[in-house]
């Protein structure tokens, strides 16, 4: 089965629509080296549930992938767009968004993704 980690940093990373709205042109897993430049974006796995079992065996789980874009002016729809198209493509449903503010000044978007795989692939 294919790393679902890698799928994704991949996808994001090849992205140069969405790699050209950010000034250090990259998308951050886990965390961002430096939170002083916006916008930015932060990919994580948010959890990876056993959701399927038989005969002790585990059949199917759901992975859930959090895109957390941070702004200081609020303008994330061109960002929040290429990166719902993205996920999409490589077979994710959208399941939620909220919106929140991070110390005052700072406007964060976080988008949640869901995606079955099973030991044959993803669903």
């Amino acid at each position: 089965m294919a790393d679902i980690k890698l799928l994704v940093h991949d996808k994001l990373q090849s992205d140069a629509e969405l790699l050209a709205m950010l000034p250090d042109g990259k998308v951050y897993f886990g965390r961002s080296e430096d939170a002083g430049t916006y916008p930015v974006v932060v990919a994580s796995e948010v959890d990876d549930v056993a959701v399927r079992h038989a005969d002790d065996m585990e059949l199917c789980r759901r992975l859930r992938y959090q895109l957390t874009i941070l702004s200081d002016d609020g303008e994330v729809r061109g960002i929040e767009k290429r990166i719902t198209e993205d996920m999409l493509e490589l077979g994710f449903v959208r399941a939620s968004s909220r919106d929140y503010m991070e110390d005052d000044h700072v406007y964060g978007r976080a988008m949640d993704f869901l995606i079955a795989a099973t030991p044959d692939g993803f669903e």
